[in-house]
């Protein structure tokens, strides 16, 4: 059940690159004939190559499919990746700004759609949400674009087959040659799941390629880039559970159909390795970019939740918890859940503490302000306050005195304690629910 079953053309194609790459390393690595020597018998034009993952020599030729091989992934990274960012980041603004017609309200919904686009301002963002709609969703990109990413999986895992050269060669490579082709199925997965869940690329990138590089450590030291292959898995687990509240029905035990790109196999396997990356996300900082570990943790504890109502992780899960009462901890398998399960009490301790401390950053943010900029937009829906003291006229008259600038300073801190304290009080009723549920 790997990429040769599924999708056989980009599978050879992959084999070539990869055997392409070994030859660029085996002629880079030969000491130079003489000046005047015959060729070796048998060589051909192509069979002295670079190595982009090998660790060759630079200056040597690529093979042509090997150069628009990687020529394609720089082109996802520096152009697709970013402009499908961007069109969705605009997307949402305007969705949150003004609200979308119904698809039934007919032409004069939509003329109202747009009058209200323009007089709030968005005209410039409309029209650059369309642009990249226009670019980004023709009828042949999208397919292009999948089976491009089942071509860079299928090599991926060709690369990884031997095992003396993995270290090697993926050492060599960029950390965006496999976080990209992620990402795409991450923005795939958000924007079209059906078209996702047809394409026949799917399963096997997802089941085959994520799910064992969550657990590659020794090709992949960096915890936040195997992370990407769990924020994967953590998309398709989060629209099926959108798709079932827009169902109204929880669906419970039932995998959805994004999650079914995760066959029972891959679900068994990949769980030990989220438990490590769990564990390890809190030992590591993010040098590269700005991250939340409780976010990112919570985003694996919502996988970790959808696998266990799957029958065959959730025996392979119990084999595991058994395995770590054993003496000497039952082997890799006991001593990954041991650390998980040691992991969450003591996150479960923590998080409520600090929780409850953010709490109280925000009860002092509060009685800086007045009563009535304390309710803010939810003012309609509260009962009515009793009436101003003396206390409440001081500190109107001393917000009123303020700039505009410091209010909002001040207001904006006041929302950033909110979502700290939502966040950690989010993780830990996550971590409470695991510790319940095991």
């Amino acid at each position: 059940g790997g990429f040769e079953e599924s999708n056989e053309e980009a599978d050879e194609l992959a084999q070539a690159i990869k055997l392409s790459l070994l030859s660029s390393s085996d002629a880079a690595a030969e000491p130079a004939p003489p000046p005047n020597a015959p060729p070796p018998a048998g060589a051909a034009g192509g069979q002295a190559e670079g190595v982009a993952a090998g660790g060759g020599d630079a200056e040597a030729e690529l093979h042509f499919v090997t150069e628009c091989f990687f020529l394609c992934l720089r082109a996802l990274h520096v152009g697709v990746l970013p402009a499908m960012r961007r069109c969705e980041r605009l997307l949402l603004e305007l969705q949150r700004k003004v609200r979308a017609p119904h698809p039934e309200g007919g032409a004069a919904a939509f003329d109202a759609h747009l009058h209200a686009i323009k007089e709030a301002g968005q005209g410039k963002a409309q029209a650059a949400v369309l642009a990249y709609r226009l670019l980004l969703d023709g009828p042949r990109l999208q397919p292009l674009l999948l089976r491009f990413c089942g071509l860079a999986g299928a090599w991926l895992e060709h690369l990884c087959a031997d095992s003396a050269a993995a270290a090697d060669a993926c050492a060599a490579l960029p950390a965006s040659t496999l976080t990209d082709v992620f990402a795409l199925l991450v923005l795939f997965a958000r924007k079209d799941p059906q078209a996702l869940v047809a394409s026949e690329v799917a399963a096997p990138l997802v089941s085959r390629c994520a799910c064992r590089w969550v657990g590659r450590q020794a090709l992949a030291s960096s915890p936040f880039v195997r992370f990407t292959a769990a924020e994967l898995l953590e998309t398709l687990v989060q629209m099926d559970e959108h798709a079932a509240r827009l169902a109204g029905s929880r669906l419970r035990g039932v995998a959805g159909p994004l999650v079914g790109l995760i066959d029972a196999e891959a679900a068994s396997e990949v769980q030990l390795p989220l438990l490590s990356l769990y564990v390890e996300l809190g030992l590591h900082t993010n040098a590269a970019a700005v991250s939340d570990k409780n976010g990112d943790r919570f985003r694996i504890m919502s996988v970790l939740r959808a696998l266990w109502q799957q029958p065959q992780p959730w025996r392979a899960l119990q084999a595991a918890a058994a395995a770590s009462l054993e003496p000497g901890g039952g082997g890799d398998g006991g001593a990954a859940f041991g650390e998980f399960a040691e992991t969450l009490v003591k996150e479960a301790v923590f998080l409520l503490a600090d929780a409850l401390g953010r709490l109280a950053d925000v009860h002092t943010r509060q009685e800086e302000m007045p009563a009535s900029v304390r309710r803010g937009d939810k003012a309609a829906s509260l009962p009515a306050p009793p009436p101003a003291s003396a206390a409440d006229k001081e500190k109107e008259a001393a917000w009123a005195a303020l700039s505009g600038k410091e209010r909002q300073a001040r207001e904006a801190r006041l929302e950033q304690c909110r979502r700290t304290a939502k966040g950690f009080l989010q993780l830990a009723r996550s971590s409470l629910a695991a510790l319940l549920f095991l």
